[in-house]
């Protein structure tokens, strides 16, 4: 029996997506379809389109049986360089949707007619949801050998009950609420309006680029111009789609989710999962998703899928299954490159592993190496070669300093905005390294100070309120000072080496004012080889030298030495 198939795109394709009587029959097949998820829905598709509408077109492939009914939907976005399933990037599940009598047969079809009408197709669905068919997609003489699959295990955390009130009842967790309690006013949220969610967006965005920025090198929000107005327009349009909690200490964001939630198969999708590093411990995210379960509980949902990627997903997760990667390749020689491809990086993976388990270096400082660029891998490997630096440690005595408003006005404490500004200034071998070193300072207490104009960097520096807990990167040494004390170092700045006194005195100044380290005398300042033609005024009173750290490193053999009469020298 023959059924007629269409492939819509341009002007006919947008008609046909805004269409009453099309929109119905899609609605109803999303419903009989037993694979599809909510990113199938029309509410989703079409606020996505219309918000992503300047970067892709749609093409729209639908089938209906002899009696009219829709009984198959391919919805694929199209721009200059490739065809992506509608959703891209902001779909977790990428699928066709068919009622059960066309479930192989409608997409068979479809992707024969596309690859005949362009000639030739590459596609990528990522990822197909459990019990998506593809046995027939994977076997058709046309694609089976330009056909790629990729298994992934996707976490679970099953509502349940009994597992809620046991995680609450476990004296650690019980000890992480009793201590965020003693700090303020702690409380979870659950955002429903529009405008409320307008008025926290920008926070949770900064939270979440900063947090993506160290640990994945890319900022979402910031790369994706169309990303915010996306879900601010899901939001307001269709809020059944979005679950939006957030978790405050004193008024201020500690922790926020942002879910996509399926009506019909009873999940809330994780989409945007983020907190404070400023309050990391306090263990504010999992603080948070242990609320969310609970409230997830109460509103009768069954389970939260933690979605594909991210090994800290299955320590909060009870349950998993398998999802699927269907990449269809334009033609076998690609398809073979990329096989080859993810053998070799396969290969490459446990090679490093093994040696990650030979040295201090964890396997995450491997792959960062070998993912770099070109030239940040030559930088790192030169490095390991040639190297002279010396760190020059200078005392402070703040009772003496002198203090000027008009510095301590354009310094901001603690700002992830700042920073996300400082790594993109950075762009490539550097950006990635600034933003991962940021976030793994934060998380242990300390603090950076940040002076931008125009969005531009004039100085920046860290603090730390312990000497003992500073690591001199540079020169590869601890400062474990015995007098414990406050200490500045890591400055940045983009004047002149004459201008650089008065960058010293600013930070001085600054720091005079801070209730952080009420009660210190002195604070140690770390100035490293950008200062190193630096003369500090001979008549200054506040600031003294103390001694120096050095690494001289020729042909891969190291000695690490100091002036410092209580340091061992190391090689």
């Amino acid at each position: 029996m023959n059924y007629q198939l269409i492939i819509s795109n341009g002007d006919e394709a947008w008609k046909k997506l805004w269409e009453p009587k099309f929109l119905e029959d899609w609605n109803e097949l999303y419903k009989k379809c037993f694979w599809s998820t909510s990113m199938q829905t029309p509410e989703f598709v079409t606020v996505w389109f219309e918000n992503y509408k300047k970067l892709y077109t749609p093409i729209v492939i639908h089938q209906r049986d002899e009696a009219n009914n829709l009984v198959g939907l391919l919805i694929l976005a199209k721009n200059i360089n490739e065809f992506v399933v509608a959703g891209a990037h902001q779909a977790e599940y990428q699928v066709w949707i068919a009622n059960e009598q066309h479930s192989e047969t409608f997409i068979n079809n479809a992707l024969y007619q596309l690859d005949k009408q362009f000639s030739g197709i590459k596609l990528n669905f990522r990822y197909l949801p459990k019990n998506t068919p593809i046995e027939s997609i994977i076997n058709s003489r046309q694609f089976k050998n330009r056909i790629e699959v990729n298994k992934y295990q996707r976490p679970l955390l099953r509502i349940s009950k009994e597992d809620i009130d046991k995680s609450f009842r476990k004296k650690s967790n019980k000890s992480r609420f009793n201590r965020i309690h003693r700090q303020g006013n702690f409380s979870f949220e659950k955002i429903i309006a529009n405008k409320d969610l307008i008025n926290i967006f920008d926070e949770i965005i900064m939270q979440y680029d900063f947090r993506q920025a160290a640990i994945n090198n890319i900022a979402p929000f910031m790369c994706d111009p169309y990303k915010k107005d996306f879900h601010i327009d899901l939001m307001s349009k269709h809020p059944e789609l979005l679950h939006v909690t957030i978790t405050k200490l004193n008024e201020e964001i500690i922790a926020a989710h942002i879910g996509i939630k399926d009506r019909k198969n009873r999940q809330i999708h994780l989409a945007i999962i983020t907190y404070s590093p400023l309050y990391a411990s306090y263990s504010p995210g999992k603080l948070h998703l242990m609320m969310l379960s609970r409230e997830l509980l109460n509103e009768e949902i069954e389970c939260l899928d933690l979605t594909p990627g991210g090994e800290w997903k299955f320590r909060f997760s009870n349950d998993s299954d398998i999802v699927t990667e269907l990449i269809i390749h334009k033609d076998i020689i690609n398809c073979q490159k990329s096989l080859i491809y993810k053998k070799l990086k396969k290969i490459l993976k446990l090679y490093l592993i093994k040696i990650s388990k030979q040295s201090n270096l964890k396997l995450e400082q491997y792959i960062k190496m070998f993912s770099s660029s070109n030239g940040s891998i030559q930088t790192n490997f030169n490095s390991k070669l040639w190297k002279n630096v010396e760190n020059k440690i200078y005392s402070c005595k703040l009772s003496n300093s002198i203090v000027s408003k008009n510095n301590t006005k354009k310094y901001k404490k603690d700002n992830l905005n700042d920073l996300l500004i400082l790594g993109s200034s950075c762009l490539g071998k550097q950006s990635n390294k600034i933003i991962s070193e940021a976030l793994y300072r934060l998380e242990n207490g300390e603090h950076v100070f940040t002076c931008l104009s125009d969005d531009a960097l004039i100085n920046t520096f860290w603090l730390s309120s312990n000497s003992e807990n500073v690591y001199l990167q540079e020169v590869e040494q601890n400062i474990n000072k015995q007098k414990k004390c406050p200490v500045v170092y890591d400055i940045k700045t983009n004047k002149s080496i004459s201008e650089s006194n008065f960058c010293i005195k600013s930070i001085i100044e600054v720091l005079s004012n801070m209730s952080d380290i009420s009660g210190a005398e002195e604070i140690l300042i770390v100035l490293d080889n950008k200062f190193k033609n630096i003369e500090l005024d001979k008549n200054e009173k506040t600031i003294f030298y103390e001694y120096s750290f050095y690494l001289k490193r020729f042909f891969g053999i190291t000695k690490l030495y100091s002036t410092n009469s209580s340091f061992e020298d190391g090689v």
